[in-house]
C-alpha cells in the first residue's frame, strides 16, 4: 500500500496544482517535473501536452503519422534556403541537407552541405548524383567518371574543436574565412570540376552534383556502461532525445535510469529471421528538424519500437518497449464499481490489413512496403478489405516493420474492450502496462471473465476518488513470432545497374497540343512519350521542361511505371525545350534525349476576320478613325493594328507596342 499512497498523494498534489479536476498521466509527469526545478527548460504546457500525447496508445501505432514526419527521400535532399531549418539525426542514416555555400571560381563549383546540427560518429558511403564513390586520402575522388576530373570532397564531423575548410579560406578569403568553421554540423565540402562539353551530361547529370553521404550519426549515452557511443537503440535514442539540449531538454535526472536500462535490453535482444540470420529487437533510425512538434518526434520513436512513456511512483518518467511481461495488478470484483466491455473482434474491426512503410538500408535507404498482414479468413468470408497504413520509416529491417504490423493488429481488434470504473485500489495500474481483470459478474457461458488487458488511459476523479482505466484485450500472442511463417517475403531489392548499362531513352516524342477545361476554355500541353527500355521494368522515366533556351528545368509529375507524361501549366504561346532519361532505384541517371523549341499553344484554329471594317479622317490633321465589328469566335482575345505605308505586315508598326 505505500506504493498506492505514493501515486495517489502525487495525483492529488499535481492535479491540485493545475487546477483540474481530473488529471491525465501528462500532466502529472508534468507536474512532478516542473514542481522540482525543470520549468526553466520547458513550459509546463508544452511538456504536459508532449507527455500526454505520447502516453496513448492511439498515438503510438493506430493513428495517422503526421504530414510533415520527413519521408527518406526528404533527408537526402539537397536543398537552397536562406535560413534552412536545423535538423538532428539518430543511427544510420543516408543525408543530404541544406547548402551552407555555394560559389564558383574558375571553373570549379564550392558546395557546404550540412548534414545535422550535431556530431556525427563515422561516415560510412558518400554519394554523388545517385553513385557511390571512393576517396583517395585527400578526399580526391577515385571513382568513375571523377577520377580524371579532381573532384574532392573534404568533411568535417561536427566537433567542438573543428576549423574552417583551408581549401575555401584560401579560393574565397574575402567571403569565408579561418573564423567560419561550422562547429556542431557535420559538413562536407564538395568541389567539382568543370568538363568537356562531350562527357558534361555524363559527369553531372544534375548539371551541379547532389552529395549524399551514409552516416553512423548520433553518440548517445548508454546508461548500462555509462559510455557515450553510436547506437541503433531506439530506447537509449528516445532518453537522448528527452534529454537533449535540441530535444525535450529534460534533466537527466528526471528519467528512471533503471527503465532506460531494461528497455535498451529489451531493444537489443536479438531475435531470429527467416533466412536464418538474426536482428536487433528494436534497432532503427530517426532524423527530425527543430520545428517538428515535440509530440510527432516522440511519437515515431514510440511507433517503432512499440514504447510506452508512463509515471513511476518515485515521480520519474518511465520507459518501456514492447515485449510481454505478465501483469502484477489484478483488478477484481472488490476493486471495479461498475464497468462497460464490448467486442472489438470479428466483421465489427476497425480494419482487417495493416500495411506498414518503412526504410531499407539494402536499397540504398529507399522507403519500402513491408508484405500486409492480414486477416485473410475475415476478408474471404466478407468479401472486404479494409486496410490500415503505419508510416515507420525509423524501422529498417522487413522483420522488424512486420513485428509491428502483428502487434498493431493484435491491438486494433481486441478481444474485449471498454472501461473499467474502479476504487483508489486502480491507481496502482497508474504506470502498468498490462494489469489482469477478472469480473465475476460478466458471465461467459458460467466462467469467470479472467482476461489480460492492455491499459490504453487511466485518469484520477478526486471529487469521487475513483480511477477510471480504459483497458483493451491484450496478450503474449501479440509479440510472438515465428520468422519461418510470420516474416512474410520482404520487397525486391532493386539490382544496382552499372550507369553504362542505364538504357538511352528511345523513341521519344513531345507534341504540343491543347486540353479543353470545363467551360470550353481550352489550355496549351506538351504530351510526352517514350518506349518501354528492354527487359529493365525496373527503371523510373524523368521528364524535365524548360523555356527554351533559358535551362530553368523543372520536373514534371511522372507517374509509376509511366511511359507518357503530360505537362500542363505552360505560357500560351511560347516555346519550350523537353529532356527525358531513366533512373534506377538507387538514383543513377541515364543519359538525357532532348527535344527543343515545341509550342505551346493553347489554341491553334485563329478566330474570324473582322467585319465592317471602316476608316475615316480623324478629328485634327494626320489622324485617321476606325471602327469595325469584332468576330462572333469563342477563341476570340483582341484586335492588333498595325500602321504601314504599304501592305506589307514584315515591315509594318504594332501601334499597341
Amino acid at each position: 500500500m505505500v506504493r498506492l499512497r505514493v501515486l495517489l498523494l502525487a495525483g492529488v498534489v499535481l492535479t491540485a496544482s493545475a487546477g483540474a479536476a481530473a488529471a491525465d498521466p501528462g500532466s502529472l509527469i508534468a507536474g512532478a517535473i516542473l514542481g522540482a526545478g525543470a520549468a526553466g527548460t520547458i513550459g509546463a504546457t508544452l511538456l504536459a501536452g508532449v507527455i500526454n500525447a505520447a502516453i496513448g496508445i492511439g498515438l503510438q501505432l493506430l493513428t495517422a503519422r503526421r504530414p510533415d514526419v520527413p519521408k527518406p527521400e526528404d533527408v537526402q535532399n539537397v536543398i537552397r534556403q536562406s535560413l534552412p531549418v536545423r535538423s538532428r539525426h539518430y543511427g544510420l542514416r543516408r543525408l543530404g541537407g541544406p547548402l551552407l555555400f555555394i560559389e564558383n571560381k574558375d571553373g570549379a563549383v564550392f558546395q557546404i552541405v550540412a548534414f545535422g546540427s550535431q556530431r556525427f560518429d563515422a561516415v560510412v558511403d558518400w554519394i554523388l548524383d545517385g553513385r557511390h564513390i571512393t576517396l583517395n586520402a585527400d578526399g580526391v575522388l577515385t571513382s568513375d567518371p571523377y577520377y580524371e576530373e579532381n573532384t574532392r570532397i573534404l568533411y568535417k564531423p561536427g566537433t567542438a574543436s573543428q576549423t574552417a575548410f583551408t581549401r575555401l579560406v584560401e579560393q574565397f578569403p574575402t567571403i569565408w574565412t579561418a573564423d567560419h568553421r561550422n562547429r556542431g554540423i557535420a559538413n562536407a565540402l564538395l568541389e567539382t570540376r568543370g568538363v568537356k562539353l562531350e562527357k558534361f551530361g555524363k559527369v553531372y547529370p544534375n548539371k551541379i552534383a547532389k552529395l549524399n553521404g551514409i552516416f553512423q550519426t548520433a553518440l548517445v549515452l548508454d546508461p548500462r556502461t555509462g559510455s557515450t557511443a553510436y547506437s541503433a537503440n531506439l530506447a537509449l535514442q528516445l532518453r537522448d532525445y528527452l534529454t537533449s539540449d535540441d530535444g525535450l531538454q529534460i534533466a537527466p535526472s528526471f528519467i528512471d535510469v533503471d527503465d532506460i536500462k531494461q528497455a535498451a535490453d529489451d531493444c537489443d535482444v536479438l531475435l531470429p529471421t527467416k533466412s536464418g540470420g538474426t536482428v536487433r529487437r528494436y534497432h532503427g533510425a530517426l532524423s527530425y528538424s527543430f520545428d517538428e512538434e515535440p509530440a510527432s518526434v516522440m511519437s515515431r520513436f514510440l511507433t517503432a519500437m512499440d514504447g510506452r512513456i508512463a509515471l513511476k511512483p518515485n515521480g520519474k518518467i518511465g520507459v518501456s518497449a514492447g515485449v510481454w511481461r505478465e501483469p502484477t495488478v489484478t483488478l477484481r470484483d472488490e476493486h471495479i464499481i461498475d464497468f462497460s466491455m464490448s467486442d472489438g473482434a470479428g466483421p465489427l474491426r476497425e480494419f482487417n490489413e495493416i500495411r506498414v512503410k518503412y526504410e531499407e538500408p539494402l536499397a540504398d535507404f529507399a522507403a519500402a512496403d513491408a508484405q500486409p498482414w492480414r486477416q485473410d479468413d475475415e476478408i474471404a468470408t466478407y468479401g472486404e478489405v479494409r486496410s490500415k497504413t503505419i508510416d515507420a520509416y525509423e524501422i529498417q529491417n522487413h522483420n522488424h516493420a512486420r513485428r509491428i504490423a502483428k502487434i498493431a493488429a493484435a491491438r486494433g481488434a481486441p478481444r474485449w474492450q471498454g472501461t473499467l470504473k474502479t476504487t483508489l485500489f486502480g491507481m496502482n495500474a497508474w504506470d502498468q502496462r498490462f494489469v489482469r481483470v477478472q469480473i465475476a459478474d460478466l458471465d461467459m457461458d458460467g466462467d469467470l471473465f479472467d482476461e489480460t488487458m492492455e491499459v490504453a488511459d487511466i485518469t484520477l476523479n478526486i471529487e469521487e476518488m475513483t480511477v477510471s482505466i480504459k483497458v483493451s484485450s491484450f496478450g503474449a500472442d501479440a509479440y510472438a513470432f515465428n520468422p519461418s511463417t510470420e516474416e512474410g517475403t520482404a520487397p525486391r531489392l532493386p539490382e544496382r545497374i552499372e550507369e553504362d548499362a542505364i538504357p538511352d531513352v528511345q523513341m521519344a516524342s513531345a507534341i504540343g497540343t491543347q486540353r479543353t477545361l470545363a467551360g470550353g476554355v481550352k489550355v496549351a500541353l506538351i504530351k510526352v512519350s517514350v518506349a518501354a527500355p528492354a527487359g529493365q521494368d525496373d527503371l523510373k522515366l524523368d521528364v524535365e521542361y524548360s523555356r527554351a533556351d533559358l535551362e530553368e528545368w523543372q520536373a514534371a509529375a511522372v507517374a509509376p511505371d509511366a511511359l507518357k507524361v503530360d505537362i500542363v501549366g505552360l505560357e500560351d504561346g511560347a516555346l519550350y525545350d523537353v529532356r527525358m532519361r531513366w533512373r534506377t532505384a538507387s538514383g543513377a541517371a541515364g543519359p538525357y534525349a532532348l527535344i527543343e523549341n515545341i509550342p505551346a499553344v493553347a489554341d491553334p484554329n485563329p478566330p474570324l476576320p473582322v467585319t465592317n471594317l471602316d476608316t475615316t479622317p480623324g478629328p485634327t490633321a494626320g489622324t485617321v478613325t476606325i471602327a469595325w465589328t469584332n468576330p462572333n469566335s469563342e477563341n476570340f482575345k483582341a484586335v492588333r493594328i498595325y500602321r504601314n505605308s504599304t501592305t506589307n505586315f514584315a515591315t509594318a508598326t504594332d501601334l499597341e507596342g
